[in-house]
């Protein structure tokens, strides 16, 4: 798939699939993906989330974040983002005890890992040289 350098084009892919929350368990979910060529103007994302909930990757131009979006506190969209430089466990910015850094240009396999709604926590990060780094 690919879009031409004009401003609004999109191209979405999506599963045909949906995965329910179902009460008491919790879902991981692991995602393969290439984000390409970073540019001014160009947004892309890969993640578990739809247009009104949800946690994905986000590379828009150059800045990379982790982005939680919710309809729950106030029945609007909100959207938290959480710049590369913020991660609290790994930047993969080459300076952390991984030494690795991420390279989005390049096959990549994403985690989200989401507990039980009711009291848990969502884990996103990426599977590199087999190991789960959060």
């Amino acid at each position: 798939m690919s879009i031409s350098t004009g401003s609004g084009h999109c191209v979405y892919r999506e599963t045909s699939k949906v995965f329910a929350y179902q009460p008491g368990k919790s879902l991981t979910v692991l995602q393969t993906f290439v984000m390409g060529t970073a540019r001014e103007g160009k947004r892309t994302r890969a993640g578990y989330f739809d247009i009104s909930n949800g946690h994905y990757l986000e590379r828009d131009g150059t800045n990379i974040y982790f982005v939680r979006r919710s309809t729950s506190q106030t029945g609007s969209v909100q959207e938290t983002r959480i710049a590369k430089q913020n991660w609290n466990l790994n930047r993969l910015d080459g300076t952390d005890a991984s030494k690795i850094t991420l390279d989005l240009d390049v096959a990549q396999i994403l985690f989200t890992s989401i507990e039980w709604l009711g009291v848990g926590s969502v884990i996103q990060g990426f599977v590199i040289n087999a190991q789960f780094i959060p």
